[in-house]
Parts: structure tokens; C-alpha cells; sequence
């Protein structure tokens, strides 16, 4: 009886590490999933801008987008107003270089 009931407290003690190691390793693979530590695919800055028409003009909103994995991501949004006789191509040629100092700021 002694034997018997070493074997199967041996099979039943297996069979439990098996289990608690497969639940650490699901609990691991779920925590390095959610890890601030874990990099995201991309960390850069993002910018777009639209051209949008008013009632008296025309004005570019511009919008920055800075992703930060270890805090809120970072935004702004900023409207440049196209003045009275300036073309189109210069004004967003400047939103454009402005879109690029500001990042260089952040």
C-alpha cells in the first residue's frame, strides 16, 4: 500500500508543478505584453496638417503627435493662419517648417 501511495502522491506533485509552471508563464507572457518596459514598434514623432477653408480664409491646422511608452503620449495642435496674398505653397511650406522646429523642441 506504501508504494502505491507514493506513486501517486509522485504523479499528483508532477502534475501540479506542471500546472503552476504553465500558469507562471501565461502570467509572465501577459505581463511583459502590458510592460511599460516593453518598447512599442514605433516611438518617433508623427505630424500631419490639414488645409481647412473659413468664412473669411483660409487657414493649415497642424497636428503633433510624440508617442512616449513610459508616460501619456504627448500631443499638440496648432492653426496657422494663411494671410491675404500669400499663396498656398508658401504658407504650408512654413507650417511645414514649422511642424519641424517644434519637434525638435519636444
Amino acid at each position: 500500500m506504501g508504494m502505491f501511495t507514493n506513486l501517486i502522491d509522485r504523479i499528483l506533485h508532477a502534475s501540479w508543478d506542471r500546472a503552476r509552471r504553465a500558469r507562471r508563464e501565461r502570467n509572465e507572457a501577459v505581463i511583459a505584453s502590458v510592460s511599460p518596459d516593453v518598447p512599442r514598434q514605433y516611438t518617433g514623432v508623427s505630424r500631419n496638417f490639414t488645409v481647412k477653408e473659413a468664412l473669411n480664409g483660409t487657414f493649415i491646422e497642424f497636428n503633433r503627435h510624440k508617442w512616449n511608452h513610459q508616460r501619456a503620449d504627448d500631443y499638440e495642435q496648432c492653426i496657422y493662419i494663411v494671410r491675404d496674398g500669400e499663396t498656398l505653397v508658401d504658407a504650408i511650406a512654413t507650417v511645414l517648417v514649422l511642424m519641424d522646429k517644434r519637434g525638435d523642441e519636444a
